[in-house]
């Protein structure tokens, strides 16, 4: 019995690895805090230096770690980046986080081999705006979404090679469509990357998800709002553009024991003991549930 529970626990962890790839930068996947060039087959470039883009445990969206890339403002290029296996249609998420307004510039993007882009998002220095890659026209095209600084955002792409088309969302909130060009080879190359105008970034939690073996529902629970920190010891922030009606927190015994209806972006969750919750986050278009530790 043994053997043949072993032998489903690996078939299982095996299949989950064809389908999915999870980036949160943990010592559990084999990352140590410092320069993140070379490590699990990150690197860095341009003005993204071992002094300055590193594996950082002092924010984080999911775990401990995240990966940081400091300004230097030397106003040249630079970034993170990595080879991945993508696929037919590939959904691809992240959390991502500036540190200021009125500097630096961002793109992150999904490039092939050859280093033609798929799909990417560009944050304007100046507002904050979010603006969306459009493949064919080799320009971008402005959202109703500016950005706030230190606030960690989800950033979503499902790029699809069969119809060359890439869907964008925000924190779940669906900002367009654009096609890219057919001679793109693949899904292969994500690169986090900023000018370097004396404002940095940070990212977190990177999928990358085999879309077509999603069903609706798996896409529609994948769109969730991502709570921070987690695990945390007193404040939970929940970063959504949608208008937030309800939050409850339940018990692991399905014991209601915060009910806020004030519609804030934060709760506070110091009074509960420490342990493992669940959260319920309700608003004006969509409600979903999810788990948090408190500390």
């Amino acid at each position: 019995m043994k053997i043949k529970l072993l032998s489903l626990i690996v078939t299982f962890t095996l299949s989950i690895s064809v389908f999915s790839q999870d980036i949160s930068f943990e010592s559990s996947e084999g990352f140590v805090l410092g320069d993140i060039n070379n490590q699990q087959g990150w690197t860095s470039y341009g003005s993204a230096t071992p002094n300055n883009a590193a594996i950082i445990n002092t924010t984080s969206t999911l775990g401990t770690n995240s990966a940081n890339v400091l300004a230097t403002n030397t106003i040249n290029d630079g970034g993170i980046k990595k080879n991945v296996n993508g696929f037919a249609k590939t959904e691809f998420s992240f959390d991502f986080k500036i540190s200021a307004i009125d500097e630096s510039d961002y793109f992150m993007s999904v490039r092939d081999n050859s280093n033609t882009i798929l799909g990417a998002f560009v944050i304007d220095y100046e507002q904050g705006n979010v603006a969306i890659y459009d493949g064919i026209m080799d320009d971008v095209t402005e959202t109703s979404i500016d950005v706030s600084p230190n606030v960690w955002y989800n950033f979503k792409m499902i790029v699809n090679m069969g119809t060359h088309t890439v869907q964008y969302f925000v924190n779940n909130i669906s900002v367009g469509s654009k096609n890219f060009l057919t001679s793109a080879s693949g899904f292969q190359v994500i690169d986090f990357a900023f000018d370097d105008y004396d404002s940095g970034f940070t990212v977190d939690n990177i999928k990358i998800l085999n879309a077509d073996n999603l069903s609706t529902s798996e896409i529609v629970h994948n769109n969730k709002v991502h709570i921070y920190p987690n695990p945390t010891t007193d404040l939970l922030h929940i970063p959504t553009i949608e208008n937030i009606k309800s939050v409850e927190v339940y018990d692991t015994t399905g014991k209601l024991v915060l009910k806020d209806t004030s519609g804030k972006n934060r709760i506070s969750v110091s009074f509960l003991n420490k342990g493992l919750y669940v959260i319920k986050i309700t608003t004006n278009h969509s409600a979903f549930t999810t788990k948090f530790s408190k500390k």
